[in-house]
């Protein structure tokens, strides 16, 4: 009996893994860019303690975090100059993009950047911004390795045992969020929250991921250690895509004055895989798919929690699976026309069809055991288009079990 194409590549996958698995691939470079707003400077944080504003990135694997204490009434520019200086003071290049805005595009050395950045900002005069952007490899250099994160970024939000705020009137804040379309056009959105008199730490948690789905995007919870202290964790809401599979490169805080002093410190990551919860990183594969293929996870990545893995791979019930393993540390392997963004060895296929919508949806339930928290999970979702033979392989999706 013939053996039906598609399960030779599924057999074929461990095989590939040995054969394939060393790649040239290297991390891409990175450039991160930061941004302050609003002032003057306090100097001051809601505790009347003297403030910071901490910017975090990573060279060589290690995170290096730069501090500088805002001087009360220094403007946003002022500060912003001081923080490009004190990054320069350590031997990073850096280039200025405007009176507020910086990048800091290469390590010590020239030593390049990687795994994304971070911000944190508790003086209550101040509003911040954070970005990531890939950078093409330099000619004759190893291509970047196709699992690398792209983009995506953390809004931290206050913790669930955030008492309610004392508020004279309502108090707004607005998330402000670049999106970068399939055709490379960016566009940029405002998402205003409305803070009321009482609400405590989930009732504004809740009002931001309402906001926030409302305006098109798809958040989900996660914590990471905070840039300020990395002692301390951060809850937040993770923003990859909006609801079309578009991608999300740059985020920005905007208070005012009043939030800035009855809530959390701000903080913002970009292109940082969290602690836990949910994110997505790596190159899809389109293959002969008509439009960009993509994947996402929603739901309550923790233990007793349920979530969803959906696969857009616009191929109607085209025949397909997912790639699950609990690694992404070796480098992308080459499949076909495409790559595999999750760790082969120890990986397990699950076969599907796709739906009339091109689409694949698998729910995994979490058990309640706190021996599962910190487990790692990584999906990527693939299908076959049996005209041309040319698989259609998503983005990856890297899962963190949280408690």
């Amino acid at each position: 009996m013939n053996t039906p194409r598609f399960v030779r590549f599924v057999r074929s996958l461990p095989a590939l893994a040995l054969l394939l698995g060393l790649s040239l691939a290297t991390p891409a470079q990175q450039e991160a860019s930061f941004s302050v707003h609003g002032g003057p400077a306090t100097g001051l944080n809601s505790a009347n303690a003297p403030s910071r504003l901490m910017a975090q990135v990573k060279v060589g694997g290690a995170v290096d975090r730069t501090s500088v204490a805002p001087a009360a009434g220094q403007t946003a520019a002022q500060v912003s100059a001081s923080q490009e200086a004190a990054f320069q003071a350590k031997g990073y290049a850096t280039r200025r993009d405007g009176p507020n805005d910086f990048a800091v595009t290469a390590g010590p050395g020239g030593a390049p950047l990687t795994d994304g950045a971070g911000v944190g900002n508790d003086d209550t005069g101040l509003d911040i911004d954070c970005g990531i952007k890939k950078l093409p490899a330099a000619p004759g250099a190893p291509p970047p390795d196709p699992k690398d994160k792209n983009g995506g970024g953390g809004v931290g939000v206050p913790p669930d045992h955030q008492p309610p705020v004392s508020l004279p009137h309502p108090v707004l804040i607005i998330i402000i969020i670049e999106i970068r379309l399939a055709n490379g056009t960016v566009i940029v959105i405002r998402v205003p929250i409305l803070i009321l008199p009482g609400m405590d730490g989930p009732q504004i948690r809740m009002a931001i991921e309402q906001a926030l789905r409302s305006a098109g995007l798809l958040p989900n919870r996660v914590r990471w250690h905070s840039v300020l202290d990395p002692y301390r964790w951060v809850d937040g809401f993770q923003l990859d895509r909006t609801v079309n599979g578009d991608q999300v490169q740059h985020l920005e805080y905007e208070y005012d004055a009043m939030a800035r002093r009855v809530l959390p410190p701000q903080e913002l990551t970009a292109g940082m895989f969290p602690s836990f919860g949910a994110t997505d990183y790596g190159q899809e594969t389109r293959g002969a798919a008509p439009a960009r293929p993509w994947a996402v996870s929603q739901g309550n990545h923790r233990v007793g929690g349920y979530f969803d893995v959906v696969y857009h791979l616009a191929l109607p019930s085209a025949p397909g699976g997912e790639i699950v393993s609990l690694g992404r540390q070796l480098p992308a392997t080459p499949l076909c026309n495409g790559y595999v963004l999750v760790d082969l060895p120890g990986a397990v296929f699950g076969f599907g069809l796709l739906d009339p919508s091109g689409d694949l949806r698998r729910s995994y339930l979490v058990p309640p055991a706190p021996a599962l928290v910190g487990l790692p999970l990584n999906y990527q979702g693939l299908a076959l288009d049996q005209g041309s033979g040319l698989l259609t392989m998503t983005n990856g999706i890297a899962v963190k079990i949280g408690q």
